[in-house]
């Protein structure tokens, strides 16, 4: 699972930089390798991103 959150961190990380994210609202719509927002999981503090397997 620790391997798992760091790939994750780090494909987040490389979607915030490319695509120059200024609002934490954009990060909803980061989807890559898997990795996608789920809002039925998220409130208006956290953001929950999970792994469709």
């Amino acid at each position: 699972i620790g391997l798992m959150a760091k790939r994750a961190r780090g494909l987040m990380a490389d979607y915030i930089i490319k695509n120059k994210i200024t609002k934490v609202e954009d990060l909803k719509n980061f989807n890559s390798e898997g990795y996608a927002f789920k809002p039925e999981l998220s409130d208006d503090k956290n953001l929950t991103f999970v792994l469709d397997m």
